[in-house]
């Protein structure tokens, strides 16, 4: 199941369930600036209101270990998908 692609009104509601637990984990993340709680975050709740920042803060991280590559793959996640005629 895509859970991404849920009506506007039930992607709301799961939202509401799982954004406290999800904030709690990127502020762990955020604050100590480790990767493994944000991870966390995105395997489990990847459609929280939490889930960019975490991406974000995911990519800054990589980025300041040397991880270019890795840190792209965290930034391109929020792009939109590409389509034939973005090319």
């Amino acid at each position: 199941m895509n859970l991404a692609g849920l009506p506007a009104d039930a992607l709301t509601s799961l939202r509401n369930r799982i954004d406290d637990p999800a904030r709690k984990l990127y502020e762990a993340g955020r604050v100590a600036r480790d990767p493994k709680p944000l991870r966390e975050l995105l395997d489990r709740y990847f459609v929280s209101r939490s889930a960019e920042p975490a991406l974000l803060l995911l990519g800054e991280l990589a980025f300041e270990r040397g991880e270019f590559a890795a840190a792209e793959r965290y930034w391109r996640a929020l792009l939109p998908p590409a389509t034939d005629s973005a090319l």
